[in-house]
């Protein structure tokens, strides 16, 4: 029997997750004609949605409750009068470096919003992908057809994240009871993903009409714009041969999801209308239900909200929340609202103040994405073809402001279902990873190596050739497998580079991996140089062969979103191989 007979995917994201799954079989061979299932209805859901709530109910440190539950019980446990217990939501985002700028702000307050400061997110992470994953393995069995061996599964990812982030996501998942084994557990970037589910939805016509109709044609180029809760990703892809895509610019994006707009409502807003941060503070811990209704109130009438609406936004003050304000904060919230206390009036300014602060962002990485894709070869400017997905693209304030901001330059598609777009796009993945033909190289990648002493070479860096004792080695040097912006085939391997021992009495050799933000690094210490890994392979079976003659092949491999390293004794045959990751964040 072939395996896999069902291939699942996971899009864990910052506001919400979900899974779907396909039935491996000749009728699901066509991916225009997939039959993808997903679960649309979760537990204390307010509706139908192809995600639960990422988010998770901790009493100590054992899970309580997850998804939209956690959320439920946590305000009523809080009602009640029980201080125990902890609810965390948005809990990816303290998986992406700790050096973002974006955090500088977030820093200062202990406001309500993405938990992005986790110390380390791996356990927390796994927890929840534990009862996701046991909900998706029992949607899968329940007919007692198929069974948890016949499933290979895919994990969605940011495009933006670190190596060490992506390794981190598959720790996370192995903890959760998911394969540890990679061609079992497939990682996949967020907008390759969608890449694959906008080349199938096309810009043809309603859904249910012909399948074939509106779908892009051999070389056309696209833009995928993924709008999530916490982070936005931009890719540019172009459709190649047998119904493959292939990316030809680096991604590019950040963390300015649609969850930052809810942010800047508590921070901004809230805390003007309830007397400042220390206020509001007491009042979220003291009454977390009902600053959560007025955040979920928020974020509905903020994904109606269009350019030319200028009324203000009306929110109900929850009576609870409203007597725990005090006497004078009433007082002076029914001054500042022409004698309303029972409500919150967002004027139409600050809430365009708030939705252009993610907005603008996006749409200057989208145009600098399109700037970027006409300097490449082959570009026809004013032929591209923009995707909005995610869950923010359901805003009309953002695909107003986007499709005035390309008019006549490109074209702005909103695929039906724009939520689904990485869930079901990371399906079609699981089911043919070679879909996605090639990716392009984020960093330089390279080794540390030593080579003779040049004018210039920093001294302190320096060694002597134990070969040649009027010659010195530089031992800083960055030697180079890949070029940042290089094309590169899936599963692509780098040509094999040769390396031998500095001093004789070596009897292993071992390698420091390292990227760069630039093109040609000369020196593995200068700015933009990251390490990312090291690898040690031994010499023994070698050693009674002259320094120069103990040769070890190394190699570098680009997967789906792992970088791995071999290092093969050429002697011996003894061969050790290790996934590179970026060792600090």
């Amino acid at each position: 029997m072939d395996w896999p007979r069902v291939v699942a995917a996971i899009d864990f994201g910052t506001h919400g997750s979900g899974y779907a799954w396909a039935v491996v079989d000749s009728r699901n061979d066509s991916r225009s004609q997939r039959d993808i299932n997903d679960c649309q209805v979760w537990p204390d859901s307010p509706r139908p949605y192809p995600k639960t709530l990422t988010a998770l109910l901790l009493r100590g440190d054992e899970v309580q409750e997850w998804g939209h539950t956690a959320e439920a019980r946590f305000g009523t446990l809080v009602a009640q009068g029980q201080q125990d217990h902890r609810f965390v939501h948005g809990l990816k985002m303290s998986l992406r470096p700790r050096n973002d700028p974006a955090r500088e702000r977030e820093a200062q307050s202990d406001l309500p919003g993405i938990a992005d400061r986790l110390g380390d997110p791996v356990p927390l992470i796994s927890e929840y992908l534990r009862r996701l994953h046991a909900v998706a393995v029992a949607d899968i069995t329940k007919n007692g057809i198929y069974r948890e061996t016949d499933i290979r599964w895919c994990l969605t990812v940011p495009a933006m994240w670190s190596e060490k982030s992506m390794a981190d996501m598959r720790l996370a998942a192995g903890k959760a009871g998911l394969p540890t084994d990679s061609d079992k557990l497939l990682l996949v970037p967020e907008p390759d993903a969608a890449a694959l589910f906008c080349n199938i939805a096309g810009i043809g016509g309603p859904e249910g009409e012909d399948a074939e109709r509106g779908r892009l044609r051999v070389g056309s180029r696209f833009v995928v714009v993924d709008c999530g809760g916490g982070t936005v990703d931009l890719v540019t892809y172009q459709v190649g041969d047998d119904d493959t895509v292939e990316q030809i610019c680096r991604p590019t994006g950040g963390p300015f999801g649609a969850e930052y707009t809810s942010r800047s409502f508590v921070l901004d807003t809230l805390g003007r209308c309830f007397g400042g941060d220390l206020k509001l503070n007491r009042l979220r811990k003291d009454h977390p239900a009902q600053v959560a209704a007025l955040v979920s109130s928020w974020e509905l009438l903020r994904n109606r909200r269009t350019i030319d609406d200028t009324d203000p936004i009306h929110l109900d003050l929850p009576s609870r929340l409203r007597d725990a304000l005090g006497r004078t904060a009433r007082k002076a919230l029914a001054k500042a609202q022409k004698g309303d206390d029972t409500r919150i009036v967002i004027p139409a300014l600050e809430v365009r103040r708030h939705l252009d602060a993610v907005v603008d962002r996006i749409i200057d990485c989208v145009l600098a994405q399109l700037t970027e894709s006409r300097a490449k070869p082959g570009a026809g400017a004013g032929s591209e073809i923009v995707f909005l997905v995610g869950g923010f693209a359901a805003s009309p304030y953002l695909r107003q402001r986007l499709s005035a901001a390309l008019k006549g330059t490109a074209r702005l598609v909103v695929p039906q279902h724009p939520e689904r777009a990485v869930l079901f796009g990371a399906t079609h993945f699981c089911y043919a990873p070679y879909a996605l033909s090639a990716r392009v190289a984020r960093f330089t990648y390279g080794c540390k190596i030593a080579l003779p002493f040049e004018p210039g070479d920093d001294q302190a860096q320096t060694e002597e050739d134990e070969d040649d004792s009027t010659r010195r080695l530089t031992t800083n040097r960055f030697n180079k497998f890949v070029s940042i912006n290089d094309r590169i085939p899936a599963g692509h391997e780098a040509p094999a580079q040769v390396f031998v021992p500095t001093q004789s009495a070596q009897d292993f050799i071992e390698f420091g991996f390292f990227a760069s933000e630039h093109s040609d690094p000369r020196y593995v210490t200068e700015p933009g140089v990251r390490k990312i890994g090291r690898l040690r392979i031994k010499l023994e079976g070698s050693m009674h062969l002259p320094r120069v003659q103990r040769e070890v092949d190394v190699h570098m491999r680009f997967d789906e979103t792992e970088i791995n390293v071999r290092a093969v004794n050429r002697h011996t045959g003894l061969t050790e191989v290790a996934t590179l990751a970026f060792e600090d964040q």
